[in-house]
Order: C-alpha cells, then sequence, then structure tokens
C-alpha cells in the first residue's frame, strides 16, 4: 500500500505540474494575443507577412483554448456517480474530444506555417503569388475543420446513462460508448 500511495503522490503531483503549466501557458497565449492584435491595427505590413500573422494568432487561440481545456482536469473530481448534471459530469464525458480538437489544430497550424515558410524562403517568387490572406484563411478553416471531423468519434468515448442509487435518488454515471464498445473500430480510429 505504501508503494501505491507513493505512485499516486506522484501523479497527483504531475498533475498539478501540468495544470500550473497550462495557467503559464493560459497568460502567455493572452499576451501574444494581445501583441498580435496590436501589430495587426498599428501597422502597416506586406501581404506574406499578414498571412504568417494570421497564422500567429490562430495558433495562440488554439493553445490558449486547450490549456484552458486541460487545467480543469485536474481540479474537477470524478466520481463513479453524479447527482446533477453538473460541468464535472460534462467535462468527464467530453473534453476529451475538445482537448484533442485544439492540441490537433494547433500541431497543424504549426505544420501549415512553416510549410507556408519553406515555400516563401525555397521559391519566393511564387510564394508571393500565393501565399496571402485568401491562403491564410482557406488554410486555417480547413486545419480546424479537419481536426474537428478527426475528433468526432472522441465525442462517443463516454454516454451519459441516468440511473438510481441505493436510496432511489436520481443519478448519472458515465458509461463506454460507440467508441469503447467497437474494438475493431477503437483500434482502427486510434491508429
Amino acid at each position: 500500500l505504501e508503494e501505491s500511495q507513493r505512485v499516486q503522490n506522484v501523479i497527483d503531483g504531475l498533475g498539478y505540474l501540468t495544470s500550473v503549466l497550462c495557467m503559464l501557458g493560459i497568460i502567455g497565449n493572452i499576451l501574444n494575443i494581445l501583441v498580435l492584435s496590436q501589430k495587426g491595427l498599428l501597422g502597416s505590413m506586406e501581404r506574406m507577412e499578414r498571412s504568417a500573422h494570421l497564422g500567429l494568432l490562430s495558433l495562440a487561440l488554439s493553445d490558449l483554448l486547450f490549456c484552458i481545456l486541460l487545467v480543469p482536469r485536474i481540479w474537477i473530481p470524478k466520481p463513479d456517480e453524479y447527482y446533477t448534471r453538473n460541468f464535472a459530469l460534462f467535462y468527464a464525458a467530453y473534453s476529451d474530444g475538445f482537448i484533442n480538437i485544439f492540441l490537433l489544430s494547433s500541431t497543424w497550424l504549426t505544420v501549415t506555417m512553416a510549410t507556408s515558410r519553406y515555400l516563401a524562403i525555397c521559391f519566393p517568387l511564387q510564394a508571393r503569388q500565393v501565399i496571402g490572406m485568401t491562403f491564410a484563411k482557406l488554410s486555417i478553416i480547413i486545419v480546424f475543420i479537419i481536426c474537428i471531423l478527426f475528433n468526432i468519434p472522441k465525442f462517443f468515448t463516454w454516454r451519459v446513462v441516468e440511473g438510481h442509487d441505493l436510496y432511489c435518488r436520481q443519478i448519472y454515471q458515465l458509461e463506454n460508448g460507440p467508441l469503447l464498445n467497437n474494438v475493431v473500430f477503437a483500434s482502427a480510429y486510434r491508429w
């Protein structure tokens, strides 16, 4: 029992560390959004610079939402039974889907921006014709749509079931949803 308690303490400590890092991420991304917004309003930028600027702004927003959604993970308890349909119940059921959307979108926005920069450096004449605000907006929208579509199955990991406890009080519980009940689909989705 003593060894398992030490392991649990380490896991809890990592959860608190993650929460602190996310709080710092929230502050940093808010500052990024403020600075990028001010620069966008005040400065005159070239076409490709505005495109990169919009990419950085969308990346900061995606990272901010990821951090905001991850912070409650350590602070909201996960009981076996919920007595009301409250935030904790819905967070336990659906937070993984939203967290994955913003984690994936942050990754792919970074890849999109890196690809744009590669094109701008290696093919500057052609990039000037392609990379602009239309390209930036379209690529950001496509990234978010694809990230949402790829994460739809995550919203079916759990399902909320109503029931009653020993005292006939109405309770809500999380049960395996369609994603966890279909082993083949779950494995294919993971891959």
